[in-house]
Parts: structure tokens; sequence; C-alpha cells
């Protein structure tokens, strides 16, 4: 072996990626709020997205719309009267939809729309 090398080299690259569930708009940007403008009594807005999950598992999701008192994001306690919660269902001006289920790895929830009707 007169000449050769006997080692090898191996080029290795990696690229990280944070796992998350998103909401992307009907023109694939990343979004976390949504502006409805300006909506007025007897109006319906309706927005579009994807509902997407980058990661290697599958998630289940909720939509949850919060009134109340609330201690932290992580806890999500909602301070309401059986009276005062079932108000809150009768008049509530936003939905969402599908506002629960499962998204499969590497995949998306189309149509996911959002509702607001004053």
């Amino acid at each position: 072996m007169e000449g050769q090398s006997i080692l090898k080299h191996i080029d290795v690259s990696a690229t990280s990626v944070d796992y998350f569930i998103f909401m992307i708009d009907e023109n694939g940007a990343q979004h976390s709020n949504f502006d409805f403008g300006h909506i007025y009594f007897g109006q319906l807005r309706e927005l579009q997205g994807y509902l997407v999950n980058n990661s290697p598992q599958k998630f289940h999701f909720k939509a949850k719309f919060l009134t109340g008192i609330q201690n932290s994001m992580e806890e999500a306690q909602n301070l309401l009267t059986p009276n005062e919660f079932g108000r809150e269902q009768t008049e509530r001006v936003m939905q969402c939809y599908p506002s629960e289920g499962v998204v499969d790895s590497y995949s998306q929830v189309f149509p996911s729309k959002i509702l607001v009707n004053c």
C-alpha cells in the first residue's frame, strides 16, 4: 500500500429544525396572530390558512377562546360561573374550524378557518 492513504474522510452536514405546530396563510407566510381589520355589526370576516405540523410525530390540537382570569399560558384556568360560561358560548363572535383534531407528522390541515361574526 505504498503511496495510498488508508484514512477516508466523510463530510457530514446537518440542519437543525425546531419541531412545532404553526399556522401559515394561503401565501405560505407563517403567522402567530391575525388581523381581521375593522368589523361592524352584521358583518362576517373569514381567514383561511393551514395548520402545519413539521415534527415526526402527530399532534392533537384544540382551539380555545379563553376569557376570565388566567394565571399563565400554560395554566389556562377559566374562572367563570356556569351562567357566565353559557352566555359566553351563545354570544361568541369568533369560531375556528376545525376546532379540534389531529395533524399527522409532516402534514397540514386545510381548510383551517377563523370566523368573526359581529
